[in-house]
């Protein structure tokens, strides 16, 4: 009994600090989330809807990890809104797939051209975030087929559309 003491002790010890390492999966995202710093992204997080079957039947929410640009959005430009991808039905001037969490301010000409390219976008391409001063997106970080040029180009087209009101009225 006296020798399974020490033994019960180091496996004890050698546990605690298997616990504290991280995780492969922490430490792949630690990586990217790094070069996405690197990149010019800021990261934050969004709560928003759950979109799927379950959460819409039951009223969850999720936290999401947001990828974000700043974005220079003139007085006139004052558009802001939240797409998110769902298994429900779409919401109004969104292509399948798609549904609000929150709009303000678009025109019609923009929820079209919204629309062409929310149509296009990778499936991994989850959420799509306009506010004040910046634009973000929410995306499956396992994908190896987007690339952080990928998501810029499609943050600058978004940007771009909100950007439309002045282009039009000038």
């Amino acid at each position: 009994m006296a020798i399974w003491l020490p033994i019960l002790a180091v496996l004890l010890l050698v546990g605690s600090f298997m616990w504290l390492k991280p995780s492969p999966r922490d430490q792949f995202l630690a990586k990217l989330r790094s070069r996405a710093l690197a990149q010019g992204f800021s990261l934050g997080s969004l709560r928003v809807p759950d979109t799927s079957a379950h959460g819409r039947v039951n009223q969850r929410f999720q936290i999401v990890t947001l990828y974000q640009l700043p974005v220079q959005l003139s007085a006139s430009s004052e558009g802001h809104f939240t797409v998110l991808r769902t298994t429900g039905e779409a919401g109004a001037y969104l292509p399948d797939g798609w549904a609000w969490d929150q709009r303000d301010g678009l025109n019609e000409s923009q929820y079209q051209h919204l629309k062409n390219i929310l149509t296009a976008l990778p499936v991994s391409i989850q959420l799509i975030s306009l506010s004040a001063g910046s634009i973000g997106l929410s995306w499956d970080e396992s994908d190896p087929e987007l690339s952080f040029e990928r998501l810029k180009r499609v943050l600058t087209d978004i940007a771009q559309v909100a950007q439309q009101r002045l282009v039009g009225s000038a």
